[in-house]
Formats: C-alpha cells, sequence, structure tokens
C-alpha cells in the first residue's frame, strides 16, 4: 500500500502478505525461510542484503495484524 506521508516520521510504502489464517502462516515460515535460501542466499547473504537496502530506505518496522469481520447481531 502507498500513502502520502505527511510526516518524517511516517511510512509512505507498506508491503503486506496476506495469509488463510495464523496456523497457515506459521505452517509456511519453513517454506519461506527455504526458498529465501534458494533464491538469496545464505544467512550472511541476506543480511548483506538488508544493509545495502537500508541506505536506500528506512525500515519503520512490521506488525502482525488480524481481521474483523463483523456480522449483524441476530434478532
Amino acid at each position: 500500500m502507498s500513502v502520502e506521508a505527511h510526516t518524517p516520521g511516517e511510512w509512505n510504502l507498506m508491503l503486506m502478505t496476506e495469509f488463510k489464517n495464523l496456523a497457515t502462516m506459521e505452517a509456511n515460515e519453513d517454506k519461506a525461510d527455504a526458498l529465501t535460501q534458494k533464491m538469496v542466499g545464505n544467512d550472511e547473504k541476506q543480511m548483506q542484503g538488508y544493509k545495502d537496502r537500508l541506505e536506500i530506505r528506512e525500515v519503520m518496522g512490521d506488525r502482525l495484524a488480524r481481521e474483523i469481520v463483523l456480522e449483524p447481531k441476530s434478532r
């Protein structure tokens, strides 16, 4: 998601990964790590990539969110 930041401390770009549920997210952690190792390289190479990217962007943080679906109250 892209937004207009109004102050220097606000983010302007959010990268989001959506999962069906928390169990699916947890089950895919090992798969994601294996894929990253294959595509990017070992942990040392990944850390170097993080350092390189910090020179062109500032990571503001990360957050886990859950969707809440409100349903009408039955009478």
